[in-house]
């Protein structure tokens, strides 16, 4: 994951890149690739089109750029985690819920 310099706004941009869920399904690639800026691929173009003939651009990053830090993960070491009631900050390892029902959920 790159980390942008600041605009002028003080804002500051992720970039991930890498191939860390490309065999996954949508709902975990998009997951992933939503809480940042992801250069897109194969499964990105694919859903698009799929989905729109409307003429549309991919967003890159600009060539050259320069970032504040770059930081590396092995994805494979990371285990899922699902927020338990009553906020995102109570944290499971996923695979410690799979015998929690669920009736309701949010997403965002």
């Amino acid at each position: 994951m790159l980390v942008s310099e600041p605009n002028k706004e003080g804002r500051q941009a992720s970039i991930r890149s890498g191939k860390c869920i490309p065999e996954q399904r949508w709902a975990e690639y998009v997951c992933v690739h939503s809480s940042g800026i992801c250069p897109p691929d194969a499964i990105t173009f694919d859903y698009v089109q799929q989905r729109t003939d409307a003429p549309f651009e991919a967003v890159h990053a600009d060539a050259g750029a320069s970032y504040v830090e770059e930081y590396r993960f092995d994805v494979s070491k990371i285990e899922p985690l699902v927020a338990a009631p009553h906020s995102p900050d109570n944290r499971k390892k996923a695979a410690e819920c799979s015998n929690v029902n669920i009736d309701r959920v949010y997403i965002g």
